[in-house]
């Protein structure tokens, strides 16, 4: 490979130029790259580099942030895989789905609505200057972001607490109430995250932010 995956920031499902199935492997440093292999091949090689079994980390985190579908992968504290749909396959066995790095990502910009196949709903905008399509709305792209902080969390705190994850550990699922939280907080260091005001009216809008979330809590 061209390309180091400590250094990726995206990887998008695309058709190679004999018309099969590939994999464009966005870079940090602005380059990307054409891998002919199917995403699922690239991302089993990628989770297998730091030590991760593909299969057993979705079944985890499924369990863990209730998501039956659409799960993040952490990998490490700082490369959280979050999946997107990044286009509509020829057929069904094409592949849809693309992930983007939690931490490189820099902003979301809404697209004008179209009816045209394959026409994204929002753009993401990467660190090396690369902007990748979204097929979901803003709200859920966002959302999609929001799950991957969550998983970003609970995977660090597994970390701190028990040095033989991914072997011994158990992982339970989470109920309503504790999934509700941890939503919480992590939407609110996603609002941190994404205002480029400055430092010193954030607090501001964090305020503000939360006294509408309770008012949400409350009805």
């Amino acid at each position: 490979n061209n390309y180091h995956y400590k250094e990726i920031v995206a990887m998008e499902p695309v058709y190679g130029s004999a018309g099969g199935n590939a994999t464009r492997i966005y870079t940090r440093e602005g380059k990307s790259h054409l891998d002919s292999r199917r995403i699922l091949a690239v991302l089993r090689c990628m989770v297998g580099f730091f030590d991760a079994d593909l299969d057993r980390l979705r079944k985890n985190y499924r369990a863990h942030l209730g998501c039956r579908l659409a799960t993040p992968l952490p990998l490490t504290p700082r490369l959280v895989l979050v999946p997107i749909k990044m286009r509509s396959g020829i057929s069904g066995n094409d592949g849809a789905t693309g992930y983007i790095s939690l931490i490189d990502c820099e902003k979301i910009t809404a697209v004008k609505p179209s009816a045209e196949k394959n026409t994204p709903k929002c753009l993401i905008h990467l660190k090396g200057n690369h902007t990748l399509p979204s097929l979901y709305s803003l709200e859920n792209t966002e959302k999609r972001l929001l799950k991957g902080r969550q998983a970003q969390f609970y995977y660090c705190s597994i970390k701190n607490n028990n040095s033989n994850y991914g072997e011994e550990l158990k992982m339970k699922p989470a109920n309503d109430e504790v999934i509700e939280k941890v939503l919480l907080i992590a939407a609110l260091y996603y609002e941190l995250f994404k205002s480029d005001k400055p430092s010193e009216e954030k607090p501001d809008i964090i305020s503000k932010w939360l006294l509408e979330k309770a008012k949400e809590l409350s009805r």
